[in-house]
């Protein structure tokens, strides 16, 4: 068989469904939407600069979600829990982020950093 005789061979099954009026769409891709639990109730944290501070969210739900930790617009972490300390004392938000086709979760935290004694 040639090239041209077999390309002819696979459009028949698509043109069939087409001349019979059925076309077959398949169903987009659908996630249940990420679900989150936050353990720190406190939306203000008080830090020291040079201490460490845990940052912790716990994803109960959803399907291909990625999460960030992000402070100040910058990304720091994708686990959903992390320790960061802080070099210079002032006011920072901190922000987690939970995401996937089927929506956003978002908490943010501001930390509080005093300077070290």
């Amino acid at each position: 068989m040639t090239n041209s005789m077999n390309r002819i061979l696979a459009c028949i099954p698509a043109l069939c469904l087409l001349l019979a009026g059925c076309t077959q769409q398949a169903e987009p891709v659908q996630y249940d939407r990420p679900v989150v639990n936050f353990p720190m109730e406190n939306e203000i944290v008080d830090a020291v600069v040079g201490e460490p501070v845990t940052f912790k969210a716990e994803l109960v739900g959803g399907e291909k979600v990625t999460t960030t930790w992000s402070i100040d617009d910058r990304i720091e972490s994708s686990a959903q829990e992390f320790t960061y300390v802080f070099s210079a004392p002032g006011s920072y938000i901190v922000k987690f982020t939970a995401r996937n086709g089927s929506g956003i979760i978002e908490r943010e935290y501001t930390a509080i950093v005093a300077d070290a004694f």
